[in-house]
């Protein structure tokens, strides 16, 4: 089934981790939960346009979804009734027991891990090392193929490249690298090649034209990267997914330099 169409949902911009490479404590808009209601709206809504376009729902955002685990757990119910493919970004510190049956349902579970060893994965993600190892090997034994760690390459991580790649592979884990990128410029502090930032971006990008992406407090941003909210483009309590996708039609004739954040952005994933 080709996908069409995405539909990023942030359950809650509240996390347990601190990685080195997210601009988590950049965030100015308030952090909190998305409210059971307004997760019910949006699921029933992304179910109704699916009837008639293919679409997959992730639940990520500057959050950790597994927090929420009573929010996650009626919507990953609800959609997979539906048929509708979902994915769970997770840093698998809470990737535990209770968490068996969402994992029954969704199709594919993405692990921020990003180290080669304790020292280095404690120091780059401030977690317990043994401990989402643990969670991670206990995932892979119940659903095996459905797990995947994403990690990120951060220069120390580019010269283990190998040893990491290695590692999973023994354990039957998919591995992927991903590279590292500004955050739509909110991350300067960190090494990014040259190559990428020299890059053109041509707006709209694939990122905005084929993600809605839906912040913890219901808003539609330009995308995961607007983490200052300088973008609104809709508000999800008060309109509906097929509105919004109407209303950056708009938005991409309206602006086509693109916006502010555009101009440092090197996230070119969806391209």
């Amino acid at each position: 089934m080709k996908i069409e169409f995405n539909f990023d949902i942030e359950l809650t911009s509240l996390c347990n981790a601190r990685c080195i490479f997210c601009p988590h404590d950049k965030v100015v808009r308030k952090r909190g939960v998305m409210k059971e209601v307004l997760v019910d709206k949006i699921v029933e809504e992304i179910s109704a346009i699916n009837r008639h376009v293919n679409v997959r729902v992730g639940f990520a955002g500057m959050g950790e979804p597994l927090l929420k685990m009573d929010l996650l757990r009626k919507a990953v119910y609800r959609l997979h009734q539906e048929r509708i493919p979902v994915i769970v970004v997770t840093n698998g510190e809470r990737l535990k027991d209770e968490a068996t049956d969402i994992m029954e349902k969704i199709q594919s579970i993405m692990i921020s891990f990003s180290g080669y060893d304790k020292q280095s994965y404690e120091a780059i993600h401030g977690l317990d090392y043994e401990k989402v190892l643990k969670n991670i090997e206990f995932a892979q034994q119940k659903f095996p193929g459905k797990i995947t760690i994403q990690c990120v390459l951060l220069p120390e991580i580019k010269k283990r490249r190998q040893e990491i790649d290695t590692f999973w592979k023994q354990m039957e884990i998919k591995v992927s690298f991903v590279p590292l990128h500004t955050r739509g410029g909110f991350m300067t502090n960190l090494e990014v090649g040259r190559e990428r930032r020299l890059q053109c971006l041509t707006f709209p990008c694939n990122i905005f034209r084929k993600v809605n992406f839906i912040s913890s407090d219901g808003l539609i941003l330009s995308c995961c990267h607007d983490i200052q909210q300088e973008n609104i483009i809709g508000d999800c309590r008060k309109m509906t997914q097929e509105q919004i996708l109407a209303e950056k039609e708009s938005w991409a004739a309206l602006n086509p330099k693109g916006f502010r954040i555009c101009q440092h952005c090197v996230d070119f994933s969806l391209d």
